[in-house]
């Protein structure tokens, strides 16, 4: 069924391709686990439906945008990020490392945090983890900020191709399409400034 409706959207981009259009959502109490995204990005960034009630948190938010010009200049992105007390991050971290499908070669150290591609929706739509950076889902956390972070991203833009630069060069990746003026994260804000694939 995913995979059908990935194929009328598609096909809607491809009739609409003369049309241009853009929007955003911000605000977790706007988060739509199914239907903000058209590449379904939302469906598996978190590790459950009810994963943002489960731990008690500082802070959490959201933001969505995408922008469709042609059906070969399109971006899609999607960001949840939540912050916890010293005992309960550790908790939330855990259960995301336990119980999210985690790649085990798409991961990437900048400053303090820790990327890790999750593979849960590729592995559902039969695309295994071959098309990061083309369209992903990624999980990060920052041990010294105690904040867990998950982002989602699709732009026929990029290839498999693409990997090991991006990966080599995430901070710019997190610089054009993760920049802080839109997640309100400053991802180079943690000490050091290397990047360790």
């Amino acid at each position: 069924m995913k995979k059908f409706t990935v194929c009328i959207v598609w096909l809607i981009g491809f009739l609409m391709s003369s049309c241009s259009s853009e929007y955003s959502v911000d605000g977790f109490a706007n988060f739509q686990r199914e239907y903000h995204s058209h590449y379904e990005l939302n469906y598996y960034i978190l590790p459950s439906e009810d994963f943002a009630n489960r731990y008690q948190y500082v802070d959490i938010d959201y933001h969505y945008y995408d922008k469709y010009k042609t059906i070969a200049n399109y971006v899609e992105k999607s960001l949840v990020s939540i912050s916890y007390e010293q005992g309960t991050y550790e908790q939330a971290k855990e259960y995301c490392l336990k119980n999210m499908q985690l790649s085990a070669s798409n991961t990437v150290t900048y400053e303090d945090y820790r990327f890790v591609e999750n593979v849960a929706l590729a592995k559902e739509q039969g695309r295994s983890n071959n098309s990061f950076p083309h369209w992903f889902n990624m999980f990060a956390y920052n041990d010294r900020l105690k904040q867990l972070v998950f982002m989602g991203f699709y732009s026929p833009n990029y290839t498999s191709a693409d990997a090991q630069n991006v990966l080599q060069n995430w901070d710019d990746f997190l610089v054009e399409h993760f920049p802080h003026s839109w997640t309100g994260i400053d991802f180079s804000r943690a000490e050091g400034g290397s990047i360790v694939s």
